[in-house]
């Protein structure tokens, strides 16, 4: 990111700051609602949240190409949604349903597909 000599972002510069910023506020607001229903004793077993490393998050999907990999054991749930997994099919995922991004495939709970390629660890309940 460039700063101008005026010390002014560019346009290009305050699009990228602010689809970095709304990826980071989607990953929280999902996290914290995970970490609600899991208080609430809806998720069964134990979920690992990512709250506070939604920068991390964000700024890896945002580096890397539409057709790369990525490979992750757990906390992954924030990196799918930054490379833009519906949050319906996340929670389905959390909460063990069918119509979860991996359908149940190896009893996985974490999310196994994505629009762009996402793998994740399989992980058994």
């Amino acid at each position: 990111m460039a700063v101008a000599d005026s010390g002014k972002l560019s346009n290009r510069d305050r699009e990228e700051l602010l689809r970095l910023f709304v990826s980071m506020e989607r990953v929280r607001r999902f996290e914290e609602r995970v970490r609600t229903a899991f208080v609430e004793g809806l998720v069964h077993g134990t979920t690992h949240l990512c709250i506070g490393q939604e920068a991390v998050c964000s700024g890896v999907v945002g580096a890397l190409r539409t057709d790369d990999y990525l490979t992750y054991t757990y906390r992954g749930h924030g990196v799918c949604i930054a490379r833009g997994m519906s949050m319906r099919a996340a929670f389905a995922e959390i909460f063990g349903r069918v119509t979860g991004s991996s359908a149940l495939a190896c009893r996985s709970r974490w999310a196994q597909r994505s629009p762009r390629s996402s793998r994740a660890g399989a992980r058994s309940r």
